[in-house]
């Protein structure tokens, strides 16, 4: 078991209010770590703040030893801490895979000036990105669909295809903000299945979630927030027995010593 992401004493205020306070978690290589909450508990904040959307106001993050504080998204992107959104941010207008090919852009060599001048190549790593994102499509199983119209797919397709935009990049930590909104009940098996399979290739997985289904039973440690505080933090079974957390978040129903 190593430590792969470190938070220590992480704060976020906005003016007066304070969205994460004094917050503190590790997020080890033999885990699938969940961070849950009520509604305005600081999930997002504290993703956002770890993957460079904003600026913490104190504490500090370390991937592997190395602080993020300070890095912008693309210095933490090129590091391996890729992220998804809780929107789906596609481009509507464009087909299935070339919103996966915008995904490895940013880790491309040639710059616009460049590509103006230099035909070759720029053909060059645009054949390079269409055959990473094939690859990507198929990984997630939307290779048949690679000439859709991203507009004309369902929503649970859509999420499929953002996760697969976001290992176009080569991951080494995924960061995945509630990856399972607006799923049925059978696209959130379809998605764990997938989730356990990336996490089975080597890509540690940090996700934000309210699906209790897909917590439960997809994550092996958990992270509970509640007001921007650090309430509890344990295995699934853990969690759920745990007086706290099934006041501030869980209800009753998931008290199994009951």
């Amino acid at each position: 078991m190593a430590v792969i992401l470190e938070i220590n004493h992480l704060t976020k205020k906005f003016g007066g209010l304070t969205a994460v306070n004094d917050f503190s978690m590790n997020v080890t290589d033999d885990n699938i770590h969940a961070l849950i909450g009520p509604n305005g508990s600081g999930k997002t904040t504290t993703i956002n703040m770890i993957s460079g959307v904003l600026e913490a106001t104190s504490g500090e993050i370390l991937y592997k030893g190395q602080s993020l504080i300070g890095k912008s998204s693309d210095e933490i992107s090129r590091m391996g801490i890729v992220r998804t959104f809780q929107n789906i941010k596609l481009f509507d207008s464009l087909s299935v895979i070339e919103n996966a090919m915008v995904g490895g852009h940013a880790f491309t060599n040639v710059k616009m000036t460049e590509s103006l001048l230099n035909f070759k190549k720029r053909a060059e790593e645009e054949k390079m990105l269409r055959e990473k994102a094939e690859e990507a499509l198929n990984y997630v199983g939307l290779y048949d669909l690679r000439n859709e119209n991203v507009k004309n797919m369902p929503y649970g397709k859509q999420k499929m295809l953002e996760l697969g935009r976001s290992l176009m990049s080569d991951p080494k930590v995924l960061l995945l903000d509630e990856p399972a909104a607006g799923l049925t009940p059978t696209e959130r098996m379809e998605l764990m299945h997938m989730l356990e399979k990336i996490f089975a290739k080597g890509v540690n997985l940090f996700l934000v979630e309210h699906n209790m289904d897909v917590v439960m039973n997809l994550c092996h440690q958990i992270t509970v927030l509640s007001f921007g505080v650090k309430i509890a933090e344990n295995d699934p079974t853990g969690i759920q027995n745990d007086p706290e957390v099934i006041k501030a978040y869980l209800g009753e129903r998931y008290n199994k010593r009951a």
